[in-house]
């Protein structure tokens, strides 16, 4: 988002409120209204080829060339145009949207859904086959969800026919800019004219193949970015990884804790050299810290990574890792390693709490602290401290996507670098090496097993996710417990606030003037009234539906190459056992109180995307459910996933979440609550570790209380 767009949409926005207010219903026209799909050479609908791609194989978005400096940057940063950065289009993990408007008219009405079966498609060109999806439409758009991610570099179509209908019985109309683009000559058309209407053309044919009825209104063509080249590139370059000689730092009764350190190549391009160069600025963060919203740039030169451009710039570091052992261990007996990765706001310490299973069994537990967690937590030349606990959007920071990105594809990178280093030390059997992943530990977990399957070295027996899940915009924003903080960190960013403040007290805030004037200038306007604190509220509820779809549009897409939802081919075709863990309470079709609430931090599923949650992830990586014991017969280990009724998302660690109180959230467990929670854990934990030490031939469920 950028300051310059926002302005206008207060003005606009606060003039609709006043007319509104003040408009009668004998301005609504209770005659059929015509609707189009908007069609301009200039502003094309995305996704869309038509754009064309730059030389280094990057979407060409208009006006590219004509930014520079931090205006370039910011360029790039902005969910609007970010694509400019990505050398294809978005996996359709967050919906394709359409635009649709109303002729000579401001109403608007929703299109007759029973028409928009088989009229509206999005075909594979390689197979010539209609996506599965599920369609809608608004008054605004259509929007084209589908089933699961599309393929990575591949050539889709969309296609609209006027076999759509308006809820008057009106075919849905092309914009006359595409019926004169059609007609018109090819050797009077300039050559972005042509390759757009080459690729309509293809559109309707590709749409006539599939069985598709009616005359095309609306077509185009799109090529999907990728997803697998540059962590491909990193992951080889993370082979030089090593770790240091072992210390002991505790003896426990149950348990040893060893430290060493782990040598590792490091992408991101905010590092220690740069907190002297950074400040905490709530009005001018991106000014006042630069590195920390900037993101991966290539080793061999240019702006971005893609798929012809795969290896970022690296420098070496050295983090902590933490190496729980039986308490008996010499320190020197090769012994199978278990590797742990933790979740936001957590740290490697989390390890401890499932730990006894594993050590009990001669087992070593492996984890370090992802960027920005732990003892990888940053400060600014003030001594403030720049870490995931503080904030969690330094680590999920949707203020610069390709930056959220790029901390996503560290935290894979640190811990396959970890699992290299396993196989170099003499303590270490390589070939009983297992992952477990917790919350945003899960998350990572999946493309951690995805992107070891075709490297020996980097080979896990067994991997496990507890509550992770996809679409981690959406599923940041759905969050019961992330989704408030992060949307009003996007009402109260400093460019939402300039933009009303812009509008509200102009005399206070003129384009010369600071973020930091403007917006206490603002907060100053709020305090006069309960009236004006009423009218920025608004205002910021009403920006903020107005940019919410294109925001998440915007960073889903740059985040597709680092997203779990686009991560599961390989390991699915290596039949890589597998066990999932989903929290989904007691609840029927509503919850009460004393019930045990869904995942209150990764939601399972989403009422606005099909692709949000747990339960596509475990649609996409071909999970079975099991409800009980099992013990694989297959010879080649299970894959199957656990759904849990009892505690919550952290159950697995610790029984902190007990049935839904008053207030609709998970409440503290009393003390004889907090017996079944525990009870929970333990099964949870048990169920792991019998995945784990029989190298994925048994789940063992040890209470059937806890499960579904």
């Amino acid at each position: 988002m950028k300051t310059k767009f926002l302005a206008p949409y207060a003005s606009a926005l606060i003039g609709s409120l006043l007319v509104a207010g003040c408009g009668s219903e004998e301005n609504v026209s209770q005659a059929p209204i015509s609707v189009y799909v908007p069609f301009s050479i200039n502003a094309l609908p995305i996704p869309n080829d038509g754009y064309g791609f730059d030389s280094d194989h990057t979407i060409a978005f208009p006006v590219e060339n004509q930014v520079e400096g931090v205006d370039r940057e910011n360029f790039y940063r902005s969910s609007d145009t970010v694509y400019a950065a990505l050398d294809g289009w978005g996996l359709c993990v967050e919906p394709i949207r359409i635009p649709i408007a109303s002729i000579d008219a401001d109403e608007r009405y929703p299109l007759d859904s029973a028409s928009l079966v088989n009229n509206i498609m999005l075909i594979d060109a390689a197979s010539a086959k209609a996506v599965p999806a599920e369609i809608t439409a608004s008054g605004e758009e259509i929007k084209i969800a589908c089933q699961q991610a599309l393929n990575s570099e591949s050539r889709y179509f969309l296609a609209v026919s006027d076999r759509v209908k308006t809820q008057f019985g009106e075919p849905l109309m092309a914009d006359a800019s595409f019926t004169s683009l059609l007609s018109r000559d090819e050797d009077d058309l300039s050559e972005t004219e042509l390759l757009i209407k080459q690729q309509i053309t293809l559109a309707t044919e590709a749409y006539q193949q599939a069985s598709g009825q009616g005359n095309v209104i609306y077509g185009a063509q799109f090529t999907t970015q990728s997803v697998y080249p540059i962590l491909d590139s990193i992951i080889e370059h993370d082979a030089s990884a090593s770790l240091g000689e072992l210390t002991k730092i505790n003896d426990a009764r149950k348990y040893d804790t060893y430290q060493t350190s782990l040598t590792m190549p490091y992408y991101l391009p905010f590092t220690k050299e740069d907190e002297a160069s950074c400040l905490v600025d709530e009005f001018d963060p991106i000014t006042a810290c630069p590195d920390l919203y900037r993101w991966m740039k290539p080793e061999s030169g240019g702006e971005h990574l893609t798929k012809t451009n795969t290896l970022p710039q690296s420098t070496s570091l050295d983090v902590v890792a933490d190496i729980h052992s039986p308490t008996d261990w010499d320190g020197k007996q090769p012994l199978p390693v278990v590797l742990f990765i933790h979740g936001v706001t957590a740290d490697k310490n989390a390890a401890s709490l499932m730990v006894k299973d594993y050590v009990d069994q001669g087992f070593l537990v492996a984890a370090i602290d992802m960027p920005y967690h732990g003892e990888r937590i940053m400060y600014d030349r003030e001594g403030n401290e720049i870490s995931a606990q503080v904030d969690k959007a330094n680590f999920i920071n949707i203020a610069s996507p390709l930056t959220l990105r790029g901390n996503l594809t560290q935290a894979v990178s640190d811990n396959l670098s970890l699992r290299y280093a396993l196989n170099k030390v003499s303590w270490t059997d390589p070939t009983n090496v297992h992952l477990v992943g917790h919350s945003l530990g899960g998350i990572v977990s999946v493309m951690v097993s995805e992107m070891s399957q075709q490297v020996e070295a980097l080979h896990f027996n067994t991997v496990n996710f507890v509550v992770p899940g996809q679409g981690l915009v959406n599923l940041t924003l759905t969050s019961d417990t992330l989704g408030e903080e992060t949307e009003q960190a996007i009402k109260q960013s400093p460019d939402i606030q300039r933009g009303i403040a812009e509008t509200l007290v102009p005399q206070s805030c003129q384009p010369s003037d600071s973020n930091e004037t403007c917006i206490l200038s603002l907060r100053e306007f709020e305090s006069v009234s309960e009236h004006n604190q009423i009218t920025v509220s608004a205002l910021e509820e009403d920006i903020y539906a107005l940019l919410l779809p294109d925001f998440k549009q915007g960073i889903q897409a740059s985040t597709d190459s680092a997203d779990p939802a686009n991560f599961v081919q390989r390991q699915n075709m290596a039949m890589q056992p597998t066990l999932l863990i989903e929290a989904v309470g007691n609840c029927n079709a509503s919850c009460e109180v004393g019930e045990y609430l869904p995942d209150f931090v990764v939601p399972n599923s989403s009422p606005d995307n099909v692709m949000t949650g747990t339960d596509p992830l475990v649609t996409a990586l071909n999970l079975g459910v099991i409800r009980g014991s099992v013990i694989d017969e297959s010879g080649t280990g299970l894959r199957v996933m656990i759904r849990a009724t009892v505690g919550g998302h952290g159950t697995y660690l610790f029984p902190y979440e007990g049935p839904m109180d008053e207030e609709g959230k998970p409440g503290i467990p009393d003390t004889e609550i907090l017996d079944e929670v525990w009870n929970a854990t333990d099964t949870q934990q048990v169920a792991v570790a019998s995945m784990v030490i029989s190298d994925g031939g048994e789940v063992m469920i040890n209470n059937l209380d806890n499960i579904e």
